[in-house]
């Protein structure tokens, strides 16, 4: 297997675990009970919407753009917090939210808890692709 294969896998390993993460955490009222709960939830979704945005840019095959990875954690942070406001747009648009006096400082949790998760996810993740990209160049 690929090493791209293998950051594939990964990936899609992380995001199908968010979302049984998610779906329990709503069968079983978790988010609720558990106050940390919705913070590791966030922390997995921006670590996995990192990886995805490097993935996308260095081996989907979909752009020929290759920024160094010192250029690459302003669009890896400002994806996840783009998607992270999303998603928290879509929550209270929903009425999912619970909306007194706490809600404020959950959605401030949930965006830094993305934004860490994400940071973290850019740190990991582009050191793999820094060897793969190293690999890659003394290899031609």
């Amino acid at each position: 297997m690929k090493e791209r294969e293998k950051l594939a896998l990964f990936l899609l390993s992380l995001i199908w675990l968010v979302l049984t993460l998610h779906l329990s955490a709503l069968n079983l009222f978790l988010y609720w009970r558990l106050w940390w709960y919705d913070n590791i939830v966030h922390f997995l979704g921006g670590f996995w919407l990192s990886g995805a945005t490097i993935w996308f840019i260095y081996y989907s095959g979909y752009t020929k753009w290759r920024p160094t990875l010192s250029r690459l954690l302003p669009i890896v942070l400002g994806s996840v917090l783009l998607i992270a406001v999303g998603w928290e747009i879509y929550e209270y648009a929903l009425g999912a939210t619970y909306g007194g006096e706490g809600y404020i400082l959950d959605t401030t949790f949930d965006l830094v808890s993305d934004i860490v998760g994400g940071f973290i996810g850019y740190y990991l993740v582009s050191r793999f692709t820094n060897h793969l990209l190293i690999n890659q160049q003394n290899n031609v």
